[in-house]
């Protein structure tokens, strides 16, 4: 069967950036983020071998959009 994956790349990202701290390129930027990230997605294509892989980012009004949609979205 031929599986698609879609990801909540701004959630791992988020989760990614706090998970893994002090990790910076010769300029000082925070790559720790960014290589959770890329981790995440290693990861996932090497344990169930996804036809294809979507990742999806939050827009700049994504929880308000959200919740218009649905009010009970993160109500908790």
């Amino acid at each position: 069967m031929k599986e698609l994956f879609l990801i909540d790349a701004s959630g791992y990202i988020y989760r990614a950036y706090f998970a893994i701290q002090g990790m910076s390129n010769k300029q000082g930027d925070a790559t720790g983020a960014l290589f959770g990230f890329i981790r995440t997605l290693y990861k996932l294509n090497d344990q169930f071998h996804p036809e294809s892989i979507v990742a999806i980012f939050d827009g700049p009004k994504g929880k308000e959009l959200r919740t218009k949609i649905f009010p009970e979205y993160k109500a908790h």
